[in-house]
């Protein structure tokens, strides 16, 4: 019998990137007098909340639909969202380039609003320079430290006999992993990267900003948790558990959250 646990991400939480990238206006950019123009090319984010003083940083990575027409402007208005001025404007730029410019919000700024490329990449507006990109939200890891089922011989829980394995401290951090309790070994499945930059991983991985797509990789700076290849399994050894098998019992009983298999 081996029970298997894949990755645990957590619920999303906001991170220092004031512009979420998937609520936009397709096809316009905001002109330098602040009006919407037409440009198929174009996207124009939300309104952003901002403070009188903040000094707005806006950057990203221009995508290959680039030519002179993409408008990577940010602008500032008012209370009641009328326009104040252009703060800043990303000048021509070639494709794969950085741009990174900011502007200061005047005293009776109140909102921010910016256009960019429908292929430009790691965008951003944060409050102060940044020091690494963030996408506006991130999903992080949780590591496992133990896992828990049941066996009886009713459909019913409460009746049947509870198990829970702890990760020994050896095998160190755990994200995904597989028991054998009966024969008392746990096999580390998977491997660990704080921030990605550019490693070859296997077909399959887990980041905590990116949806995996055979082929793709990664975001630059991502957490990514990755299946390990066969010859790279580790095994470490637990105290084996008696589960008295026989043929009345039959129900397996698996947490939700982690435990994903049993076979």
């Amino acid at each position: 019998m081996e029970i298997a646990a894949e990755p645990i991400i957590q619920s999303q939480i906001r991170t220092n990137n004031l512009l979420n990238v998937d609520v936009f206006t397709p096809g316009y950019y905001i002109g330098s007098s602040g009006a919407l123009a037409s440009n198929a090319n174009d996207r124009v984010g939300e309104f952003i909340p901002v403070s009188p003083g903040d000094d707005i940083y806006y950057i990203g990575i221009v995508g290959p639909t680039n030519s002179s027409s993409i408008n990577r402007r940010l602008h500032v208005y008012k209370a009641d969202k009328t326009w104040i001025k252009q703060l800043s404007f990303a000048g021509s730029l070639k494709v794969g380039n950085n741009w990174s410019t900011h502007g200061t919000v005047p005293s009776n700024g109140a909102y921010i609003r910016v256009s960019w490329g429908v292929e430009d990449t790691n965008i951003m507006i944060s409050i102060g320079a940044p020091t690494k990109y963030y996408p506006y939200y991130i999903t992080p890891f949780t590591a496992i430290t133990s896992a828990s089922f049941a066996v009886g011989t009713t459909s019913d829980r409460s009746e049947a006999t509870e198990y829970t394995i702890a990760v020994p401290t050896a095998a160190g951090d755990q994200y995904g992993f597989s028991y054998n309790p009966i024969e008392g070994k746990l096999y580390s499945s998977t491997g660990h990267i704080d921030s990605y930059n550019g490693e070859t991983l296997p077909n399959i991985w887990w980041s905590d900003r990116d949806t995996y797509e055979e082929g793709a990789t990664p975001t630059i700076g991502a957490e990514v948790i990755y299946k390990l290849a066969d010859e790279d399994i580790e095994e470490y050894d637990i105290t084996p558990i008696t589960i008295p098998l026989g043929q009345y019992i039959n129900y397996f009983f698996i947490d939700g959250g982690y435990l994903k298999t049993l076979s």
